[in-house]
């Protein structure tokens, strides 16, 4: 256990170091580039990077001055990127409003030059805005009309996220079946992948979906390979919140003995922890296997 965390270490150092190489060789290129589109793209290249280690601040910078000299050139790829960043800036901040009226006019640049990938990129942006605000209708209409797209062109990440803005939007509107499809189709991405994480994520989901279903013996089938799939260290709050649940799923198909060995051994696990709230939970399910 201890090497393989060692191992994950340092490949996550080796990750950091080759961003930072690769940012740092980004400006160094910028810095010497004439004032023209091709600089656009670089400076594009450096806010992407930037995003993905969430240095959202030092984005904003390079964004601004981006779109400044996009606005010069009028190239219209410059302005529909530097707007789709800021909005998501806007967007990591939880300023919906700015973020949705960037979005919006960021989808308006990728109309003007066709490009239909920037415009389902935008459009699942929203997507998840919305679902985020409870707009669960909107955000499906936004979602969905990206699918396609991403599909077509075997994109993981933006797939994945797509899925799941879907499957939440599905689930808000207590549209179970097509939430657990959606499901599926994120666990189906992330295996192929090998997203342990987002494995148990998806699983996990399916589990309680199927719960909510009262297909008791599917939930308890998902439950058991969330529970396989978890590390005794990494993963010890997502054990906590499996055993009563899958105690609970066995009690709902009257496998006492199994019920009662998941929800003792959640109700010490979680005591242990100092989870009241699924302390309570586990205690409530307990007498009700007593009552039974």
């Amino acid at each position: 256990m201890k090497q393989s965390l060692l191992i994950t270490a340092l490949l996550m150092s080796f990750f950091v170091f080759s961003q930072n190489d690769r940012i740092d060789d980004l400006t160094i290129k910028l810095a010497y580039q004439e004032q023209d589109s091709t600089k656009v793209d670089l400076s594009l290249e450096l806010i992407e990077e930037l995003c993905n280690i969430k240095e959202y601040k030092k984005a904003l910078q390079y964004i601004n001055q981006t779109a400044k000299l996009s606005e010069t050139l009028n190239y219209i790829k410059g302005l529909a990127e530097t707007t789709y960043y800021r909005g998501l800036v806007y967007s990591s901040n939880n300023d919906y409003y700015n973020a949705i009226d960037n979005y919006n006019r960021s989808r308006s640049y990728y109309l003007q030059i066709s490009d239909t990938l920037g415009v389902a990129k935008v459009s699942n942006s929203i997507g998840l805005i919305e679902i985020r605000r409870g707009n669960y209708s909107v955000g499906l209409e936004n979602s969905l009309s990206a699918i396609d797209i991403f599909e077509e062109r075997d994109l993981v990440d933006e797939l994945i996220s797509a899925y799941n803005n879907l499957a939440e939007a599905y689930f808000k509107t207590n549209q179970i079946d097509k939430a657990i499809d959606f499901n599926f189709k994120a666990l189906l991405i992330r295996r192929q992948i090998d997203d342990t994480d987002g494995i148990i994520s998806s699983t996990k989901n399916i589990a309680d979906l199927y719960g909510l279903r009262k297909e008791h013996r599917k939930s308890i089938e998902y439950y058991e390979k969330v529970l396989r799939l978890l590390d005794p260290e990494k993963d010890r709050a997502i054990r906590g919140e499996i055993l009563p649940k899958l105690g609970t799923q066995y009690l709902a198909f009257r496998e006492y003995e199994k019920a009662a060995q998941f929800l003792v051994e959640g109700l010490k696990y979680n005591r242990k922890a100092g989870n009241d709230e699924v302390v309570m939970s586990a205690l409530n399910a307990i007498g009700n296997l007593n009552l039974q």
